[in-house]
């Protein structure tokens, strides 16, 4: 027992570690300013990958003077995790003096952090500025209160499961074996889905534990179907058999005496043969 226990909490210790390790770093916001043009533009460190995304921006000249795209040329690049150059725009949308790159939510084949050049010229000057964003499945910021409070849920619902788990397997009676034994599936569901949804929202760069939490809880509710069915007999059985225990007991016969004479009915025997 005590070795499953150490088990247990190394596996729990693993599973709450790899997520976190992978949520990624907050971005620093801040004006990124080189020689003669400055360009400037506020700052959206996080986008969901489901949806396309819009940078805007605005360029002034070395007096601050705000530019249009008569008074200056930009060019955008933009790059994933690894340094490859993944889309180059040599034209850019311009309205009221605001510079927009709009990027198609097809462009982030996965959840990573992304950077991107922003190159600006005329027949004066030149600017050049550069700045990175984090597409996750939720395109919010991993806070610590955030992530404390899924960690709060995540070890709560293990707790719950394991001390179900341990506390079916000591106890004799099979109705509370039952019982307690449903109640840890229950909260191992809970505990998959919030690991799932943690890593789906938050988690980049490893795409896989996402897919592999989601194929889990998929099994698991389909297996969840099964178990309701199986509880439903279970708890028509015993109502049945627990009449049938006590008709016979009104009669007369002893346990033994049960036992003999519903020798066929597996399930009587089963339920009531430890009962005093």
């Amino acid at each position: 027992m005590r070795a499953l226990k150490i088990v247990l909490a190394i596996i729990l210790l693993l599973t709450i570690f790899i997520p976190i390790n992978a949520i990624p770093p907050v971005l620093q916001a801040g004006t990124f300013e080189t020689p003669t043009l400055l360009i400037a533009y506020p700052s959206t460190p996080y986008y969901p990958i489901s949806e396309n995304i819009t940078i805007n921006f605005h360029v002034f000249n070395s007096t601050g003077f705000v530019l249009d795209e008569n008074d200056s040329v930009c060019t955008f690049h933009l790059f994933d995790n690894y340094g490859t150059n993944i889309l180059d725009l040599e034209s850019l949308n311009v309205s009221d003096k605001i510079f927009y790159v709009e990027i198609a939510d097809d462009i982030f084949y996965e959840r990573s952090k992304y950077d991107y050049i922003i190159h600006c010229n005329n027949s004066v000057e030149a600017g050049v500025s550069s700045s990175a964003f984090i597409v996750n499945g939720s395109g919010q910021e991993p806070t610590l209160s955030i992530v404390m409070y899924y960690m709060f849920l995540v070890t709560l619902f293990f707790i719950l499961m394991i001390g179900c788990i341990l506390y079916a397997m000591k106890i004799e009676n099979i109705v509370a074996k039952f019982g307690f034994a449903n109640f840890a599936w229950y909260f191992y569901l809970m505990f998959i889905f919030l690991m799932w949804r943690l890593c789906d929202a938050f988690l980049i760069n490893v795409s896989f534990l996402i897919e592999i939490f989601r194929f889990v809880f998929i099994v698991s509710v389909g297996i969840t179907g099964i178990l309701i069915f199986l509880s439903l007999g279970f708890i028509i059985l015993y109502i049945v058999s627990s009449k049938l225990f006590e008709q016979l007991s009104a009669g007369g016969l002893t346990k033994e005496q049960m036992m003999l004479q519903e020798e066929g009915n597996w399930f009587f025997r089963w339920i009531w043969r430890k009962k005093k």
